[in-house]
């Protein structure tokens, strides 16, 4: 192997080793060193989580040759209910069949350490991987990076790339930098990334045994005031659960809570009556736990995602509420994408890449990603707010306008992935093409079509129209001694007329692209 880019990767915690993981992974397809600093001992301990895969993140395991083996500890998920906190049913969908039908891929859950251990088991060099390492400090000049472990042992490279979650210090020390370095547009962007995280929301997360009623393979999701559940039946009938709740206030930075083992028990005894399907209550899922976790969410979008050779990817720069399970697919993709832009400057002659070109290299990264995280991390928190019944109008859409959208929602959910980022460097997996949904990079959420540059560009002819039709002459009276067959027949034509004009509209307003257009509503 070629040393040319020492990519290095510092993770704090089990939420972020899957991204951390994957990173080796996308280095080593690449031919770039790498080391990767764990600060724990144990590469996959278990905390209780699980982890959502969608297409997104699942394409990017099958070009990395891993999707099997990971099938073989999930259950597709095949059916989803939703219910009201009384356990009314709203609505009922097989939509993500459909998912997997369009995609190639499935929605599933599966146990978050089960992953790591796939993942680390398919490392080619396990040597790479160093724990408990618990990073203090990052230098950096213009040859090289220095991350400063608190053991005193210091490692050297062209890059370094934190995954290191929420409370990251990659993000801190490259702040730091950018504070003494920065030009004023950066500081001023540098306030606000300051002040972006936030935590509105707590998340009681774990895993249960088996519940007679609660089908695997099925979804169950259920909204209350204030609170809602997420509930799938895995591998074995395991389920797999998340009680979502809304703090009495919004705290900043610092002043988010950190819960303490046994605030959890406060905690649920509030929510025990909540139904998580028609005829089971939360009670029943706390009574079978086998473990669970309770923690503050966070949200937070930053403008800075790197400084020279520093850069940051998953929840340390794209930090989003868990109830659209994108968290760990979005990270994976920006794993994927930094890899991609670092393979540009690799040379074929083993000479390392200049400051200029990694500055280019990480830029590049960054435009790519940012546009589309952000966009999924905004459609994420929006989505937990609704399930919680926020405001009168999240009451409204989760009660009323979202149970009778049907394939809408599976619509909507498809345009997040097809946009999805993959490796560069490997073929398109055989699942990924099978699909009815073609994947590009060039469509999806952040990629629609204008509408307002639509409308400018049909006003002039809009404006012709209404022109002309002003010019045709109108008769001033009504021909008078018609004969009653002549009314018939203008009246026929005056219907045949306007047929093909009905018949195009009720054809349009049934095609899933006009979903909730004037087409569709009239």
């Amino acid at each position: 192997m070629t040393e040319i880019v020492r990519f290095k990767v510092e993770v704090e915690n089990i939420g972020r080793r899957a991204i951390e993981a994957n990173s080796s992974h996308h280095a080593t397809r690449y031919g770039i060193d790498y080391v990767v600093l764990e600060r724990r001992s144990d590469i996959a301990p278990q905390v209780g989580a699980s982890v959502s895969l969608m297409p997104n993140g699942s394409r990017i395991l099958d070009q990395l040759g891993m999707f099997d083996t990971v099938s073989e500890n999930i259950e597709p998920c095949v059916f989803m209910q939703t219910w009201d906190e009384d356990g009314r049913l709203l609505s009922e969908t097989d939509s993500p069949i459909l998912t997997g039908k369009r995609l190639g891929y499935t929605i599933t859950f599966l146990e978050r350490e089960k992953l790591l251990e796939i993942l680390y088991a398919n490392l080619p060099d396990k040597s790479k991987v160093l724990t408990g390492k618990f990073v203090r400090s990052i230098e950096q000049n213009d040859k090289e990076a220095v991350v400063i472990c608190e053991d005193g042992s210091k490692y050297s490279g062209d890059v370094i790339a934190g995954a290191d979650g929420i409370h990251s210090i990659v993000r801190s020390e490259m702040r730091r930098q950018i504070a003494n370095e920065g030009s004023e547009k950066d500081l001023e962007a540098l306030k606000r990334d300051d002040i972006a995280l936030s935590a509105e929301y707590s998340c009681l997360f774990g895993i249960s045994n088996p519940i007679p009623g609660l089908k695997i393979g099925h979804t169950h999701r259920s909204s209350g005031k204030r609170a809602s559940t997420l509930l799938f039946g895995g591998v074995d009938g395991r389920l797999y659960w998340f009680l979502f709740t809304q703090n009495e206030q919004r705290d900043f930075g610092e002043d988010i809570p950190r819960y303490k083992k046994g605030d959890e028990t406060n905690h649920v005894a509030k929510h025990m009556h909540h139904h998580v399907s028609g005829n089971i209550l939360f009670s029943e899922v706390w009574k079978h736990r086998i473990v669970a976790n309770f923690v503050a969410i966070e949200e937070m979008e930053n403008e800075h995602w790197f400084w020279n050779r520093v850069a940051c990817l998953g929840d340390s720069i794209h930090k989003m509420t868990p109830n659209l399970g994108q968290g760990a697919n979005c990270a994976i993709e920006s794993a994927a994408e930094m890899a991609n832009s670092l393979a540009k400057v690799l040379r074929e002659d083993g000479t390392k890449p200049t400051i200029e070109e990694i500055r280019s290299a990480l830029s590049l990264y960054h435009q790519k990603r940012n546009t589309r995280a952000n966009l999924i991390v905004k459609a994420a928190n929006k989505f937990t707010r609704v399930e919680a019944l926020a405001t009168t109008g999240d009451w409204v859409a989760s009660m009323f306008i979202l149970p009778r959208l049907g394939d809408i929602l599976a619509d909507r959910g498809a345009k997040v992935q097809v946009g999805a980022t993959r490796l560069d460097c490997l073929p398109i997996p055989k699942r990924a093409l099978e699909g009815t949904m073609p994947w590009s990079m060039n469509s999806g959420i952040g990629k629609e079509e204008n509408k307002k540059r639509r409308a400018q560009l049909a006003l002039p002819f809009l404006i012709g129209l209404w022109y002309f039709w002003n010019r045709i002459p109108r008769p001033t009276t009504v021909p008078a001694g018609e004969s009653l067959s002549d009314v018939k027949s203008g009246m026929l034509e005056s219907i045949f007329d306007v047929m093909p004009l009905v018949t195009i509209w009720t054809v349009e307003s049934y095609r899933r692209g006009n979903a909730l257009t004037i087409a569709n509503i009239l």
